[in-house]
């Protein structure tokens, strides 16, 4: 695991203006995204406080509604976006995250690749939650969920948010259902403390 002011610097390090844009990035979901994220952690009965992990954020980013966000997505140019709007943001795998146990008050992710699963490809583009982004191939969703939410909860301090449309089986490993706080139509709230 490493320190998220190690990985923050790492990211000042980047040459940003070298890598371009290559993937088909959806502007309008970006402007829509601020409205459209309010309304899903409202939905939640969620607040945004303190330190905020925004797990596989794409880009946009919950960034744009709370000062104290950090991104986290393996796809470069989503970060490069994000930067350009003065959100902090790392790159980096959702299948191992890198980040230090309890370094976040609250773990948000919305829509995960987990969502779909596909075996063929190491990257496609999939439409989901108005906008575009990539997904990684996961073979077997269901450990795959335990794996992420355990990642989730060992990283936040006190709670993850998972929005997800629809939150399949797959979201909600039975082994942290003691760890519910909360479930919606497209939400779960794990107390992470």
């Amino acid at each position: 695991m490493v320190k998220l002011e190690l990985l923050l610097k790492n990211m000042e390090e980047v040459d940003w203006d070298k890598i371009k844009i290559t993937i088909p990035i959806n502007h309008s979901y970006i402007r829509n995204y601020p409205n459209t994220a309010k309304k899903f952690i409202e939905e939640a009965g969620f607040n945004l406080e303190g330190s905020v992990l925004d797990v596989a954020c794409g880009p946009a980013s919950l960034g744009c509604l709370h000062n104290n966000v950090v991104g986290f997505d393996s796809v470069e140019e989503y970060i490069k976006i994000l930067r350009k709007k003065s959100i902090r943001g790392i790159v980096g795998d959702i299948r191992d995250i890198p980040f230090d146990r309890k370094s976040f008050d609250q773990v948000v992710c919305v829509n995960p690749p987990i969502t779909r699963v596909y075996e063929k490809r190491e990257k496609v583009l999939s439409e989901t939650f108005e906008g575009s982004y990539h997904v990684v191939a996961i073979k077997n969703p269901k450990s795959y969920a335990e794996h992420l939410v355990r990642s989730l909860l060992q990283i936040a301090r006190k709670k993850v948010l998972i929005i997800s449309l629809p939150i399949t089986e797959n979201l909600r490993p039975v082994k942290y259902d003691c760890k519910i706080e909360k479930e919606g139509k497209h939400s779960i709230i794990y107390n992470a403390e």
